[in-house]
C-alpha cells in the first residue's frame, strides 16, 4: 500500500534548538517505517528545521522561508520514534499527516547524492544504495547554501524541465526508472541532496507530470480525481513569486 494518510495531528517537539525525540507510536501502527510531515513556519522570519530517523547522526538544520511551509518524509525506528529540530516551538509547527508501511525503506543516515554538474539535467543512480531491493522512487532531502539556487528533479526519461528555488531546505519524492535512476538539475554546487530512503512498491510515479494547476484563486477547490484506489497524490508546486500562498488538504477536511 505504500503510504496511508491520516487526519493531521500536531507533533511539534516540546524543546527548541535541540534534536528531540518525537514518539508517534500512538498515531501510527506497528510496522510503520516512516512518517509524512507537514512543517509550517508561522512567523515572518525564516525558521530552522531538521528531521532525522531516531539514532541517526545526521544534523542538517536549515531554514524554511518566512510564513512558508513544506512536506517531509522521514524514517522511524522500531519504537516509532523520529527526531526533530525546530528553532522555536511557538513559531514552527509540525503535523503528522501520514505514514509509510514496509513498501518504504528509510536509511538511518541519509546517503549524499549531490551532483557537481551545473545547469544540466544529470542522472543520479541509487541502485547501489538499495541493495537487493529495486526502488520505484527516491525520497530526498535538499539542503542549500543560499535561497537563490534553482534546482529540479524528474524521473529518468522525462521531458519535464521545471526548475525553481526551494528556499534552503526541502524534501521531495521522485520516481526512478527500471535502472533506479532519476535526473537532477542544479545551478550551484551549494545545492546538496541526500537519499533519505526509497519506495519499493505502493505508488505509481509518472514519467511526465500532469498539470493540475487551478484556474481560480482564493478558495479551496477539488483537483482532478486520481485513479480508482489511490489514497493520495504526489504534487510538485511551482510559484512565480514568494508571496503566493497555496495549500493541500484531503477532500472533506
Amino acid at each position: 500500500m505504500g503510504a496511508t494518510f491520516i487526519t493531521p495531528i500536531e507533533v511539534t517537539p516540546g524543546s527548541a534548538a535541540a534534536w528531540t525525540d518525537v514518539d508517534v507510536s500512538g498515531s501510527i501502527p506497528s510496522g510503520a517505517t516512516g512518517v509524512i510531515l507537514h512543517v509550517i513556519n508561522t512567523t515572518v522570519s525564516p525558521g530552522d528545521v531538521g528531521v532525522r530517523k531516531n539514532g541517526s547522526t545526521d544534523a542538517r538544520i536549515h531554514n524554511i522561508d518566512n510564513t512558508g511551509h513544506c512536506w517531509a518524509a522521514i524514517g522511524v525506528d522500531a519504537s516509532r520514534i523520529f527526531e526533530a529540530y525546530v528553532e522555536s516551538t511557538t513559531t514552527i509547527d509540525v503535523y503528522l499527516i501520514g505514514y509509510f508501511d514496509g513498501d518504504a525503506v528509510f536509511n538511518t543516515n541519509a546517503v549524499d547524492k549531490s551532483i557537481s554538474a551545473t545547469s544540466a539535467w544529470t542522472d543520479v543512480d541509487i541502485a547501489t544504495d538499495t541493495g537487493a531491493d529495486t526502488a520505484i522512487a527516491a525520497i530526498l532531502e535538499i539542503a542549500q547554501s543560499a535561497a537563490t539556487q534553482p534546482w529540479g528533479f524528474r524521473k529518468n526519461g522525462s521531458t519535464d524541465a521545471r526548475t525553481f528555488t526551494g528556499n534552503i531546505h526541502r524534501w521531495a519524492l521522485i520516481g526512478v526508472d527500471g535502472l533506479e535512476i532519476f535526473e537532477h538539475y542544479i545551478t550551484d554546487i551549494g545545492t546538496d541532496i541526500f537519499l533519505v530512503g526509497y519506495l519499493k512498491a505502493g505508488a505509481v510515479l509518472n514519467t511526465n507530470a500532469f498539470d493540475r494547476s487551478l484556474g481560480t484563486t482564493g478558495s479551496w477547490l477539488d483537483l482532478t480525481a486520481l485513479p480508482s484506489g489511490a489514497v493520495g497524490g504526489v504534487y510538485e508546486v511551482i510559484s512565480t513569486a514568494v508571496t503566493q500562498n497555496c495549500g493541500f488538504r484531503k477532500n472533506g477536511s
